[in-house]
Order: C-alpha cells, then structure tokens, then sequence
C-alpha cells in the first residue's frame, strides 16, 4: 500500500474506523486521517472484512476533503476491488465507485 504507515493508536482497528467515520461526519476530516490510515492498513482483511471495507471507504472521504485525491481515489478503489462484484450489492462499494466517479480521472 501506498499510505504511510500512521502513529500506532490505543484502541484496536475497529474502534479507530468508528472513531475516524465520526470525524469524517462531523466535519473533522484532518483528524480521521490518521486513524482511518492505520485501520485501513491494519492485518484484518481477513478476521474484519468490513471493518476494513469501511475504513478505506471513510478514508477516501477523508482524504478527498483534505484535498489528497490521489490518496483517496486508492482507498476507494480498494473497496471496490474487493467489493465491487459482490451479490447481493455492496452499498459501500457503490459509494466508492460513484465517489471515484466524481473525483474523475
């Protein structure tokens, strides 16, 4: 992955994706980077694919808002490469396409 590696957190990946999302929602995008970062890259593709759908989903958001949007087309697009075929479909793989979609090329 391309993100750099964010400050270790006191709290396991899925409470930083949750912490990070209320930033991202609550206008406070600068301070979800981090711990969207370290969710995002952590090893729990496996034991938490969603979590780990939800974070890069997140991040992207997070990313696009501090104007890194190469940074955020990369995070969008991990979402729908693991969740873009998904049947029935994934709501947050639709929102990454359609946000990589707005971000255009």
């Amino acid at each position: 992955r391309d993100f750099p590696a964010p400050p270790p957190a006191p709290w396991p990946s899925h409470l930083a994706t949750l912490i990070g999302k209320l930033h991202v929602l609550t206008g406070n995008p600068s301070s979800a980077v981090p711990l969207l970062q370290r969710a995002a890259c952590a090893c729990s593709i496996l034991s938490g694919p969603v979590i780990h759908a939800t974070a890069n989903y997140y991040l992207g958001l997070a990313l696009r808002d501090v104007r890194d949007l190469a940074g955020a087309r990369r995070a969008f697009e991990v979402v729908v490469a693991r969740w873009g075929h998904a049947s029935p479909e994934s709501i947050t793989a639709a929102r990454s396409r359609a946000a990589l979609a707005k971000l255009g090329p």
